[in-house]
């Protein structure tokens, strides 16, 4: 009898797995895919919290695209991203405290986690905040060509630990305009970095969402999730005659 029992349990629990899974496989593919193209601009002056808004002296920004995610968004406002920049050190911007002699070539590859805070505040239609966080990788190229009496800056390679926040904003239903603030702080004192691999990392981006129709027809039924549909909904209501303005039936 207890033998009976025993193997209908482990058939019954084999089979909730199976349904779980199917369903978790079904989930998996129904759920968006975002691909986006953009520029990164990297504060690299050593400076912390001071001279954080210095574009002329601190900011590198190449005038191409520069920056390509790619995330996919999973349950309770949870999603992953991977994260590849290219950038350039350029000639006279403040670098670790000092003025650079030289350009210098940068890449860093991240691997994000993020949180859509509209699962905390509430649906915001086309305005996405979120918090994100992971860690990284950056490699930063030395000068090759100094002059006498320069000080050569070195090569930097390093793993890092990223936290930021930011926010999406959807034109239409599936594309819109990321932007995201990054502060990387270098393990060095693990061993897996340099002492001074610490810098800021803003982005600015084109975002393309890959969703089901059968997603994007309930999200329609709800609410407008984007700034067309939304506008179009405002200006009918705009539009639309007044209690008072209604014609009266004629007596």
């Amino acid at each position: 009898m207890k033998k009976n029992i025993s193997t209908v349990l482990v058939c019954l629990f084999c089979y909730t797995q199976i349904i779980f899974a199917q369903e978790s496989s079904l989930w998996f593919k129904r759920s968006p895919w975002l691909i986006g193209l953009g520029l990164n601009i990297v504060d690299d002056n050593n400076y912390q919290f001071q001279k954080l808004f210095d574009a002329k002296n601190s900011w590198n920004i190449p005038p191409y695209p520069t920056r390509i995610n790619v995330e996919k968004v999973l349950k309770y406002g949870i999603s992953v991203e991977g994260i590849a920049n290219y950038n350039i050190y350029n000639k006279k911007n403040i670098i670790l405290g000092t003025f650079s002699n030289y350009k210098r070539n940068f890449f860093s590859f991240d691997a994000m986690a993020k949180y859509d805070l509209n699962e905390w505040f509430g649906e915001t239609y086309w305005f996405d905040p979120f918090v994100t966080s992971g860690f990284g990788f950056t490699s930063i190229s030395s000068e090759k060509q100094v002059k006498s009496g320069d000080i050569q800056g070195k090569a930097q390679n390093g793993l890092n630990y990223n936290i930021g926040f930011g926010f999406n904003l959807w034109v239409t239903e599936d594309i819109g305009i990321g932007t995201q603030a990054l502060g990387k702080f270098g393990l060095g004192k693990l061993g897996l970095g340099n002492k001074n691999d610490n810098y800021t990392q803003y982005s600015f981006s084109i975002i393309y969402r890959f969703t089901t129709s059968l997603v994007r027809l309930a999200k329609r039924s709800i609410h407008p999730n984007n700034m067309v549909d939304h506008y179009k909904k405002i200006k009918r209501k705009s539009a639309a005659p007044t209690t008072d303005e209604k014609i009266s039936p004629e007596l």
